[in-house]
């Protein structure tokens, strides 16, 4: 066993795997979809548009769909597929289980150990079955959701790797440096093109995390992906996909780090608001304005690095 992982055991408490909360949080997606479209109870929901839209395979949005039937949001036709038995504005309100698990609790538990190098870069899985006293299917399932996050690898012999990620203040500075430069520039490229279907989801999504910073069980990795796609859709309309290959980088490094800063509900609903009135902008078309303001954000995150 590694020497680092001899100190010490984690115990968990018990749980339900994060199948369930993944599963949640894609039917809330789905019904951002929903909204956006502006659809009313009887038109048809498929699932190949959904995959695409959402950037998932189908199964997942099976399962998503499901969920929704379930709470008698959607009706499954055998051989016709889902249908809305609701219209979509009666959607935004809905709630759906959110609420955080013994899985995340685990894959939370190991981020910080690593950020606090209390995990070395290198490891097995069998040492953290023991260092948190778990299941060795729970670190399967939440190895497999860190790599699909981008933050491990599998060694080609035995064993993980952790990938390289932001795991200092001054990194995190000099990340918010090389934003500053990209993310406002990324509004002026000549074939910068307003996506108003994105800005609405969008905008339903940034609500959504202002309804759960009022709570006391933030879910982190949720309230990162709100941060996270916002950013990522103000790259992606510039038309260049450079920018958003950039930024999409800037998110996995920053993940880990990040993820310590969203128990301050405070902060959660600032940069929420300060989002929204981005979004506001854009879709007036009010492209400079936009600018400033997304340059004023970044430039206020970059400073309160040193009041965290």
């Amino acid at each position: 066993m590694t020497k680092a992982l001899r100190h010490g055991v984690v115990p968990l408490d018990r749980l339900t795997g994060t199948r369930e909360q993944r599963r949640a949080w894609l039917a809330r997606r789905v019904c951002e979809q929903v909204v956006a479209m502006n659809l009313v109870a009887g038109d048809h929901v498929t699932e190949m548009a959904l995959a695409e839209s959402l950037g998932v395979s189908r199964t997942p949005i099976r399962a998503a769909l499901q969920l929704l039937a379930e709470h008698g949001v959607i009706e499954h036709r055998r051989n016709h597929g889902y249908f809305l038995t609701t219209d979509a504005r009666t959607l935004e309100g809905l709630a759906l289980q959110r609420t955080s698990t013994p899985d995340n609790a685990l894959y939370l538990a190991i981020i910080d150990d690593r950020l606090a190098q209390r995990l070395p870069e290198r490891f097995m899985q069998v040492d953290l079955v023991r260092r948190y006293s778990v299941p060795e299917s729970r670190v399967v399932s939440v190895l497999s959701r860190l790599r699909e996050e981008g933050l491990v690898r599998r060694n080609p012999g035995r064993g993980w790797t952790f990938e390289p990620a932001i795991n200092s203040r001054q990194a995190l500075t000099q990340s918010y440096a090389f934003r500053l430069v990209v993310e406002p520039a990324a509004l002026a490229q000549p074939n910068l093109t307003i996506d108003r279907a994105a800005l609405a989801r969008s905008r339903l999504r940034h609500f959504d995390a202002l309804k759960s910073a009022k709570r006391d069980d933030v879910v982190r990795a949720e309230v990162f992906e709100v941060d996270a796609s916002f950013h990522e859709m103000i790259a992606g309309i510039s038309g260049n996909p450079f920018f958003l290959e950039a930024i999409r980088n800037q998110n996995r490094l920053r993940r880990m780090l990040e993820y310590l800063e969203y128990t301050d509900r405070q902060r959660i609903s600032l940069w929420c608001n300060e989002h929204l009135a981005i979004i506001d902008a854009l879709e007036r078309a009010h492209i400079r304005k936009a600018q400033t303001l997304l340059r004023a954000h970044l430039e206020r995150a970059s400073k309160s690095i040193f009041n965290r």
